[in-house]
């Protein structure tokens, strides 16, 4: 029996003598599965596996030549897989050395940081890519408001400055989810 490949959208249906048998991701249109000769549900599924966990190796690996990614985001680029497949694709990136997810939450933070996000910005970011944010070690965020205020709002520095100028700066700031409270104790060291 021949097994019947059909592309819709992203996916490939895979059919056995008009019966479906896995919706899977597109990426296995680059294997050799729409010439298999197949006998049965039972052999399909025999050949199917391994070759599903290494298109998912091999899915995650493009990916991650390009950029680096966190455990999480990787799940979710492996969507459709089954579970065995995408926890043996991990399981060789973490021995590979190519997925740390303490590094990535680090340098994610470190970042962000860097950039002038406040915590909730950044728990916020983090929850868009799939990672929890309890698991994030956040730096001071007072030395992330300091140099912001010192970058982008100098005008609260400036004693001379109209009240106008100074409440539309301590505005932006609070908007970028930093505390009043945190903002006001910066405020009083610069001040000092």
């Amino acid at each position: 029996m021949r097994l019947s490949v059909k592309k819709i959208e992203k996916q490939l249906e895979l059919s056995l003598e008009g019966e479906l048998l896995r919706v899977v991701h597109a990426a296995f249109a680059k294997t050799d599965i729409a010439s298999w000769d197949i006998s049965s549900k039972n052999d399909f599924f025999d050949r199917f596996w391994p070759l599903e966990e290494k298109v998912a190796l091999q899915l995650s690996l493009m990916k991650l030549a390009r950029k680096s990614m966190h455990s999480e985001q990787i799940k979710l680029l492996l969507e459709g897989f089954s579970e065995g497949a995408v926890n043996k694709a991990l399981e060789e990136l973490r021995r590979l050395g190519l997925v740390h997810d303490e590094d990535f939450e680090a340098q994610f933070v470190k970042k962000l940081q860097k950039q002038g996000k406040s915590r909730l910005q950044i728990s916020l970011k983090a929850r868009q890519k799939g990672i929890s944010p309890k698991k994030l070690v956040f730096g001071s965020e007072e030395d992330t408001l300091r140099a912001l205020i010192e970058k982008r709002y100098p005008v609260l520095l400036d004693k001379d400055c109209p009240y106008e100028k100074k409440q539309k700066a301590l505005g932006a700031l609070y908007r970028r989810g930093f505390s009043m409270g945190t903002i006001s104790c910066i405020l009083k060291e610069f001040i000092v």
